[in-house]
């Protein structure tokens, strides 16, 4: 350290003053080791091995910095007494040691500064990129195989000290400039496993052939290599079966998730269902798990409609209500298309039971999810598939109807408490929509407990009783409908008694006045509203 800074005293561009105080002035200065916040965990950790070692790692970089022609030199020398103190090792060992060595022990370290070390060694200690990719290759096959209890080539093959992950082969695989050739090194072994497991079907060589499958697939994205990504898409649906065949199905979710191309991976999905095994998926943590659940849901909507208790089970794990709801919905809606050819009779009650457990259903899930409106439509149908069970006896339709029989229905059912529940279940109807049915209900059949039910369910305005008036007397006028005196004076009656229930005395008194009610006008005008009457209509 004393030399380097007597080297570095005597090569600065500093004012004349004592070689004693500039040296002293040198060897006080500490530049920092690291100019990135990527190398912030080497140099914690070189001063954590102490002053001395810390001032001369300093000093070495410094003295790279400072260099023109000699900087690669420098910079070799700076690295190899890095990794020499970070291997516990001499230095000369290091700069005469195998490079792959060295780099197979700096990739099996658990210091967190291990791999940014790595890195710089193979960028300057001349290692060529078929040499890292070759060590590379050998060190992941070979750590994969003891991981899976396989043979090794022999005892003296690299290897990594554990099976590396996804992110830890992306990290690696980064240490080479060619990783094509890194992921067809992979992928010349994957074939070979897949040869000899097509006989017996071996767990650790399926399982080889997946990790190395995957891993390729990593090197092909880093590159960009479209080619090489359909390799092993292609390779992928060839070794399913196989994997199926031999109950490998946790494989089969590694090599899905491990890809991560779900869409054009579906056979997987195909494969699980058919076997009963997609609790194994669900089960799984993916990292993916967004482009998971909606490329499964949208698998199991197009080949999987029919099994609403599967989907249920893939929706409810991933919290997805609207779309459970709405294949319950849908669902409940195909039964209910079904029951149109059948006849209304007491073997409906099962079938329409069903119906409105799934409405409900429907409406509970949409509720989780604030679909009110969505919630509200499903309870609609719900009720009118229950209000059919309750008319079975009677024989009476209210489901599938079309808009003659839903008018002609509303006309002729007298519990209007079930007329507007039927009329709600098929998308409503306006309040002028009443007027046929109030005027057949009330004034032609006398059932004012039918307009009480319908002023406490809908706002009971003006233009309903005036259009139903219009009715009556355009009826009155018509001589073919062959009205007897008897029900002219009932319908009268009626029509006399549904104005009173006019809010307005204005209106009751004009309608009575254009029926020719005179002896109602009179009334009017004898009772307490008279004055009202005569200061504002007369």
């Amino acid at each position: 350290a004393a030399t380097l800074t007597s080297s570095l005293s005597s090569s600065s561009s500093s004012s004349s003053s004592s070689s004693s105080s500039s040296t002293s002035q040198l060897a006080s200065w500490r530049p920092p080791l690291s100019r990135t916040r990527s190398q912030s965990a080497m140099t914690d950790w070189l001063r954590s091995c102490g002053v001395d070692t810390f001032e001369v790692a300093n000093l070495l970089q410094d003295l790279t910095e400072r260099c023109t022609a000699a900087r690669t030199c420098c910079a070799q020398v700076t690295l190899a007494y890095q990794v020499a103190k970070f291997l516990s090792a001499e230095y000369g060992a290091v700069i005469s040691g195998s490079a792959l060595l060295i780099l197979s022990k700096l990739l099996n370290s658990d210091l967190p500064c291990a791999f940014q070390l790595a890195q710089q060694f193979v960028a300057v200690s001349g290692l060529s990129d078929e040499e890292v990719i070759s060590f590379l290759s050998d060190s992941v096959i070979n750590s994969v195989r003891a991981a899976y209890g396989l043979p090794l080539p022999h005892s003296s093959a690299p290897m990594l000290s554990q099976r590396p992950t996804l992110a830890q082969f992306a990290q690696l695989s980064s240490l080479c400039q060619n990783q094509v050739l890194l992921a067809s090194h992979l992928m010349c072994v994957a074939a070979s496993a897949s040869a000899s497991s097509t006989a017996d079907l071996s767990s650790a060589s399926l399982a080889l052939e997946v990790d190395l499958m995957v891993h390729s697939h990593t090197c092909y994205t880093q590159a960009c290599d479209m080619e090489g990504i359909g390799t092993i898409v292609r390779t992928s649906r060839l070794r399913v079966p196989v994997l199926a065949a031999a109950g490998q199905f946790q494989q089969m979710i590694n090599l899905l998730t491990g890809v991560g191309r779900y869409r054009e991976m579906i056979f997987v999905f195909e494969a699980l269902v058919e076997h009963e095994k997609l609790d194994l998926l669900l089960r799984r943590d993916t990292n993916r798990e967004d482009e998971l659940k909606v490329v499964l849901l949208d698998f199991l909507r197009k080949n999987c409609s029919d099994d609403s208790e599967l989907f249920s089970k893939v929706a409810t794990h991933y919290n997805m209500w609207r779309e459970l709801a709405e294949v319950l919905e849908r669902q409940a809606e195909k039964e209910l298309r079904v029951l149109k050819t059948h006849a209304v009779e007491a073997s409906m009650s099962a079938p329409l039971e069903g119906v409105v457990r799934l409405f409900v259903s429907a409406a509970e899930n949409y509720m989780k999810k604030n679909c009110l409106r969505h919630a509200q439509r499903c309870m609609q149908k719900a009720r009118l598939a229950a209000l059919q069970r309750r008319l079975l006896p009677s024989s009476v339709r209210v489901i599938n109807l079309q808009p003659k029989e839903l008018r002609a229905f509303m006309e002729e059912h007298g519990q209007f408490n079930e007329a507007v529940l039927v009329a709600e279940a098929y998308r409503g109807c306006g309040l002028l929509e009443w007027v046929r049915p109030v005027y057949v209900q009330v004034i032609q059949r006398g059932s004012f407990r039918y307009i009480h039910d319908l002023s406490n369910t809908l706002p009971m305005a003006t233009s309903l009783i005036k259009e139903v008036a219009a009715r009556y007397r355009h009826d009155c006028q018509l001589p073919s409908l062959g009205w007897t005196s008897g029900q002219r004076q009932q319908y009268a009656a009626n029509m006399r008694e549904l104005l009173e229930h006019v809010a307005d005395p204005r209106v009751t008194y004009q309608l009575a006045k254009e029926l020719g009610f005179t002896d109602m006008v009179s009334s009017l005008l004898d009772s307490q509203e008279g004055q009202f009457l005569q200061d504002r209509v007369l």
